[in-house]
């Protein structure tokens, strides 16, 4: 019973592809900080929260600009929403 329960596949939490800093400013976005402010507050410069703020999108698959699946929707919101899924499982 136990080597099932260890064995078993589990869920796959997206969050786990990024790195420490990603997670951070993930965190301060679904509080609704503007990227200027996140930079404030983790004293990175304005184009490190841009970067930071793309390879999240990258790392999470949301759906890019021109994909129907995103349909006018903010990244932001997307990954967001990501985040929220993640943390209430």
């Amino acid at each position: 019973m136990v080597r099932q329960a260890v064995l078993r596949p589990r869920p796959s939490d997206p969050l786990e592809r990024l790195t420490e800093s990603e997670r951070q400013v993930l965190e301060l976005m679904a509080e609704g900080l503007s990227n200027a402010a996140i930079a404030d507050k983790l004293h990175y410069s304005p184009k490190t929260v841009e970067k930071r703020v793309t390879a999240i999108s990258q790392k999470l698959q949301l759906p890019q600009q021109d994909d129907d699946e995103r349909a006018g929707v903010n990244l932001r919101v997307l990954a967001v929403l990501t985040y929220l899924r993640s943390h209430s499982v």
